[in-house]
């Protein structure tokens, strides 16, 4: 009789674990249930601009978003919370690569409905006046030899993810390079 009762609570407690764990997981977390406009990092940029300036061990990193006027009514409803989010995950993003970015501001230009995020970055010259770019290239779906160069300064102009995109990187000094390092020109 022990035994038959044993099996018996065993089923239930089996059959409950079960429909408790199928709730679970249908059940979505709260920042999966809310909508795109709740969350103000959801939002895409139509066009970025990327212009990094390199002085010694420094590179001054701009980064201005531009957005539809409806997203950006919505971002500029929280703004410090947009401002914080958008620099630490850039600051998260780059340290992945033994890289700091310090000094940094975000703020919001309300006439050209953009975010224009500034940073200084150390950490990508690896000697004198030499740069690795992994740190900014590795997500991108291309290299450096992408960008058109210049004495001092290699561009590139085109889409990534369907978002228009402008990348320039500015040196003191005429450059060579290859896929992602710079380095000045003999």
């Amino acid at each position: 009789m022990n035994r038959k009762y044993f099996l018996f609570i065993s089923f239930w407690l089996l059959i409950f674990f079960l429909i408790l764990l199928s709730g679970f997981k249908n059940q979505q977390p709260a920042a999966e249930t809310s909508s795109p406009k709740q969350n103000v990092m959801a939002f895409t940029p139509v066009k970025v601009q990327i212009m990094i300036r390199t002085e010694k061990e420094v590179l001054h990193y701009e980064r201005v978003s531009f957005y539809r006027e409806t997203d950006f009514s919505e971002i500029s409803k929280s703004t410090k919370k947009f401002s914080s989010n958008v620099i630490a995950n850039f600051k998260k993003g780059v340290q992945r690569y033994n890289v700091e970015a310090f000094n940094c501001t975000c703020e919001l230009n309300t006439t050209e409905h953009s975010q224009i995020l500034n940073c200084d970055v150390k950490g990508p010259m690896y000697s004198a006046n030499s740069y690795d770019f992994h740190w900014l290239l590795e997500e991108l779906p291309f290299d450096l030899y992408q960008f058109t160069q210049s004495e001092r300064e290699l561009n590139y102009n085109g889409k990534i993810n369907d978002i228009h995109t402008k990348i320039r990187l500015i040196f003191g000094f005429p450059i060579a390079h290859c896929h992602e390092h710079v380095w000045p020109a003999r």
